[in-house]
């Protein structure tokens, strides 16, 4: 996870930020990934995660809880959490999953190779200390819903106004 302290012009590609510093906007371009969106009201500092299956892999949204701690004095149990609409259960198919997702993960599996990647992302975050009334997970998959941008989405898929792309902002932190 990279810290934004104000100091940066343009920030490298990343999958994590996280900032306590007003006027700074957090902004995470997605598709059929998960944007989680992080706020501690507390000590006002955000985080935004672009989670794939790697991210879930490696425990991003975990290890993310645990920076914003050690950063910004955050205690995850203060901690609000959205997930947004991504890849859904629905059409979540993972082929190769046995070599890729660690074992831990392998109980999200669904019938067929089908992974509820939400559930994974909740279920991490609160065993990071998130409590789960805290989290909303929007679930709309990116797949299914035709007002979202999705690599996997059938091109025939009866939607002539499919958007070209997601962004999910977060907002930033106020001036006062």
């Amino acid at each position: 996870m990279r810290v934004c302290d104000g100091e940066e012009e343009e920030i490298p590609a990343c999958d994590a930020l996280c900032t306590d510093v007003r006027g700074i906007g957090l902004l995470i371009r997605q598709a059929d990934c998960q944007a989680v969106l992080l706020h501690d009201p507390q000590r006002r500092a955000v985080a935004a995660l672009h989670v794939g299956w790697r991210g879930n892999a490696a425990n991003l949204p975990g290890s993310a809880v645990a920076r914003m701690a050690l950063e910004f004095n955050t205690r995850p149990a203060h901690l609000r959490a959205v997930i947004s609409p991504a890849l859904g259960p629905c059409c979540g198919e993972f082929r190769g999953w046995q070599d890729l997702l660690p074992p831990n993960l392998h109980g999200y599996r669904l019938p067929g190779n089908f992974f509820d990647f939400q559930a994974i992302t909740r279920d991490q975050l609160t065993a990071a200390g998130v409590k789960r009334e805290s989290i909303e997970i929007l679930q709309l998959c990116t797949v299914c819903t035709p007002n979202y941008f999705s690599h996997r989405a059938p091109a025939a898929l009866p939607c002539p106004n499919r958007p070209a792309g997601s962004l999910i902002g977060l907002p930033l932190i106020g001036q006062r």
